[in-house]
């Protein structure tokens, strides 16, 4: 389609971003690969890392948001996870979820948005 695949997405051609715009390899050594062995060196094991993941995963979704606001998001809270999931779930690889569940979402984001049929 003409657009630039996102930065988490290994295809040829499409090489890791600068290790300072990465969750590093872990928060916690970020400044310990830095200092000891240098950007490059640190970019290159959290993309080798990111890369053995990828290829145990082996598949790379393409998604249509379903609503989205990006002036004033509607607020999400910590109650509404709890009410919708049983409790807050993690972000950055989420689960899956059920039908019931993306539907009390949906719901409770966007109450006011007439949403397309599944």
């Amino acid at each position: 389609m003409g657009l630039r695949p996102p930065s988490n997405c290994i295809v040829p051609g499409n090489g890791p971003q600068a290790y300072d715009r990465t969750a590093g390899i872990r928060a916690q050594d970020r400044e310990l690969y830095r200092a000891s062995e240098g950007d490059e060196t640190a970019l290159q094991e959290w993309n080798a890392a990111y890369a053995t993941r990828a290829e145990s995963c082996g598949v790379f979704l393409a998604c249509r948001a379903v609503h989205l606001e990006l002036r004033s998001p509607p607020e999400v809270t910590e109650a509404a996870l709890i009410q919708i999931f049983g409790k807050v779930r993690g972000t950055q690889t989420p689960p899956n979820i059920t039908g019931r569940e993306m539907d009390q979402l949906r719901r409770h984001a966007a109450p006011r948005i007439a949403l397309p049929d599944k």
